[in-house]
């Protein structure tokens, strides 16, 4: 069975372009000036509101069964994550020596289509591979979800001590670093994550140049208590400017949450830290654009000099002794790179179009138990076959449907939609029900009557997608029905 289908497609080819005409002109100057410059791809503080808005929102529209939807659809957005950094991990050294750092860290972000994907019209076909479990994961939604807050609480919490240590004991530097910051701020001026105040703190608490805070009043640019020249000081500042005018610190607060929803994979918490290294990486690039060697020399020295820790969604100009001798290497020795607005595309396209071909298979039951309809009241009363099997001679419904009905089906993690190959439609207990049934897999759809008839916006509906445990022989239990009509 194929995942693709045309609103897929279709959706997947649309934000394909919109994500590409927003990367290149971003990257359209020949110098670093302006605002466009400076803004971030995809802007972080809209993307943690995605992250929370979208699953909240569908929590309300989802009047019945809506917890276990809206867990199938994350589960489909963190099955389809997991992969895709499986897959992207390896090849990152690849890609960072032929497309730009700007573009290898956009990489990471780009999962947050899935959303999108997921909540669209264009929901895929079935998965083309599925894993099953033999046991109920329902309980693990509420294990995930206090995962979930736990991981969160404790990065806010370590965030703010971070913050309050750091800033306890700071103070104003001398006039003459004032003056350089100052002006370096005036060059970079248009950027608008750049024009609220922005104060310049030395601080005890710090070994390297970083900044703090996520938006506005709470930011701050913060030094360590030790002298640079005028020329080292001009490289900092351009530095740690760059990271609040791309919003940096949002983007880590992005990953964060992230990390926190998937908490119990190591790939999302590995993807964290090789984003973090690529937005330092793309802030080198821009610092030193059509800077001269003498001018990377320095830069080099600074950032063996400055090498200090990443804690809480802060910014700093060396972090990590593990992509130090990387970011030594491109300063010092800088290659031409494609700048990658195109490989973002098309990654964007295989990742919307593919997203949901993996997928876990759960719980384990009877179909017409999985029906969430008494199964004894249930009676089927129509039924449509297409296809390959349109030939064969009407089957008797009951006869078909009796045996299938106790035919053992897991639950699919995630929205899908088969098109049926052998459709039944039938009532029970004032509910409307359809089972659409193609190959091994099949689509379920309750609904209750509104005014007697069957309505596509009922309140009072459950759909799921299922697959057999061992696919049916279809033309054999067709033949079987028809000749029992006989």
């Amino acid at each position: 069975m194929s995942v693709f289908n045309t609103g897929r497609l279709i959706l997947a080819a649309f934000i394909s372009a919109v994500l590409m005409f927003r990367f290149i002109d971003c990257n359209r100057k020949n110098t670093d000036q302006g605002k466009d410059r400076w803004m971030p791809v995809l802007h972080p503080m809209y993307m943690v509101s995605l992250f929370v808005g979208v699953f909240a929102i569908s929590l309300l529209l989802n009047q019945t069964d809506r917890l276990r939807n809206v867990g199938a659809s994350l589960a489909e957005v963190m099955l389809a994550t997991a992969v895709y950094f499986a897959l992207l991990l390896p090849v990152l050294p690849l890609l960072r020596r032929h497309f730009s750092a700007r573009a290898c860290a956009t990489l990471w972000l780009l999962p947050n289509v899935l959303y999108f994907a997921v909540y669209g019209d264009g929901r895929g076909k079935g998965p083309l591979l599925m894993l099953p479990v033999r046991a109920r994961l329902d309980w693990l939604l509420w294990v995930w979800l206090a995962g979930t807050v736990t991981v969160f609480a404790w990065k806010i919490a370590e965030h703010v001590r971070f913050r309050r240590a750091l800033l306890r004991d700071a103070h104003e530097p001398d006039a003459e670093t004032l003056a350089v910051f100052q002006s370096v701020r005036e060059e970079m001026q248009e950027g608008s994550a750049l024009a609220a105040p922005l104060p310049l703190l030395a601080s005890p608490k710090t070994a390297t140049p970083r900044s703090v805070g996520l938006m506005g009043k709470r930011l701050r640019v913060v030094l360590p208590e030790r002298s640079y020249a005028p020329d080292e000081l001009r490289l900092i500042f351009r530095h740690e400017l760059i990271h609040i005018a791309r919003q940096d610190a949002g983007t880590k607060l992005f990953l964060t949450c992230c990390a926190a929803a998937m908490w119990w994979n190591p790939l999302m918490w590995l993807a964290m830290r090789r984003c973090a290294d690529d937005l330092e990486l793309g802030c080198d690039e821009f610092v030193l654009l059509d800077e001269p060697e003498d001018a990377r020399a320095r830069y080099a020295e600074l950032l063996l000099r400055t090498a200090g820790d990443e804690r809480g969604f802060t910014t700093c100009l060396s972090a990590t002794a593990e992509a130090l001798r990387y970011r030594l290497e491109n300063v010092l020795r800088p290659k031409k790179k494609l700048l990658g607005g195109v490989m973002l595309g098309i990654v964007t396209v295989l990742l919307v179009a593919f997203c949901g071909s993996v997928t876990v298979a759960y719980v384990p039951q009877r179909l017409d138990e999985a029906l969430g309809v008494d199964a004894e009241a249930l009676e089927m009363r129509h039924i449509y076959v297409y296809g390959e099997y349109k030939s064969l001679p009407e089957p008797d419904i009951a006869a078909l449907w009796d045996a299938l009905r106790s035919r053992e089906v897991y639950r699919l993690a995630g929205s899908y939609a088969p098109e049926g190959t052998v459709d039944f439609y039938g009532w029970a207990d004032g509910w409307d029900v359809a089972v659409n049934c193609t190959g091994r897999y099949v689509f379920v759809d309750a609904r209750r009557f509104e005014n007697g008839t069957r309505s596509k916006r009922s309140k009072d509906r459950f759909t799921g997608c299922y697959a057999f445990a061992e696919e049916p022989d279809w033309e054999a239990l067709l033949t079987a029905a028809a000749r029992q009509e006989d």
